[in-house]
């Protein structure tokens, strides 16, 4: 799929939808290129394809939502409409220019759920960094496109206590501090990316040695975060006990 012509539609969806007076933002890889256009162009690398749009609504909004993306050229067969009910999400396919969408209602199930109440006004566009950092890294069997996404985002962006294209630290501790299971497979995932950092051919050496200096300043606000007393329960069970919830992919790939 063309990268330009994934990142217009997701303006172009998102922009008529606004206009409508209903929330939409973007997810996913597209959204994190759309954030990461710099060091996207510098390093080749760590570009990889896209393939599909993902997107998020409130619920209370999913009826308008819909009418909006049939307007764009997105539609759903019998087969799909009925899986909205199993997988959560709907997805749609605009047949005119090989797209498909697919929409979240409120949160974000994967192995762990990140809820997005109040997350999607943040943004003018796609979700917060913040919370497209924890889309990727709650993924238990991370693989080499999301380490990617997540080098892309953290190299393109600051670490600070807002949302403006910023990474919000605050925001990822409190999340993680709720939940030990997400906790854990974040900071493992956080190891992993060190690793494939450390040995990505054509990543210069400043730019490496930041994105490890952002990873480390990441584990350090995670751990010295206060934990609430659920998380310190869990944390005494640890990995003993299953820490995520398998993910079925229904119909077609995030």
């Amino acid at each position: 799929m063309d990268e330009q012509l994934l990142l217009e539609e997701l303006k172009k969806i998102v922009d008529i939808t606004t206009k409508r007076g209903v929330l939409v933002r973007g997810l996913g890889a597209t959204a994190i290129r759309r954030h990461s256009l710099g060091f996207a162009e510098k390093y080749p690398v760590l570009r990889r394809e896209l393939t599909d749009l993902d997107l998020i609504t409130y619920s209370r909004h999913e009826k308008r939502v819909i009418d909006v993306l049939n307007d764009c050229g997105y539609h759903q067969d019998r087969a799909r409409a009925y899986l909205r009910k199993l997988s959560g999400r709907s997805t749609l396919e605009n047949p005119n220019i090989h797209l498909v969408a697919d929409l979240f209602f409120d949160k974000l199930s994967y192995n762990h759920v990140l809820s997005l109440k109040e997350r999607l006004e943040k943004d003018p566009l796609t979700i917060p960094l913040a919370d497209l950092f924890l889309e990727k890294m709650q993924i238990v069997q991370i693989n080499e496109k999301d380490v990617k996404d997540v080098i892309l985002l953290l190299r393109q962006h600051p670490l600070g206590s807002i949302d403006e294209e910023t990474v919000n630290v605050e925001r990822i501790c409190r999340v993680l501090s709720e939940d030990w299971g997400f906790y854990y497979t974040v900071t493992t995932n956080l190891g992993k990316i060190s690793e494939y950092a450390k040995n990505l051919e054509g990543l210069q050496e400043d730019d490496c040695n930041g994105i490890l200096s952002k990873i480390d300043q990441l584990r350090n606000a995670i751990e010295s975060s206060p934990k609430s007393l659920g998380w310190k329960m869990r944390a005494r069970v640890g990995v003993t006990k299953k820490w995520y919830e398998d993910v079925e992919e229904l119909y077609g790939g995030h």
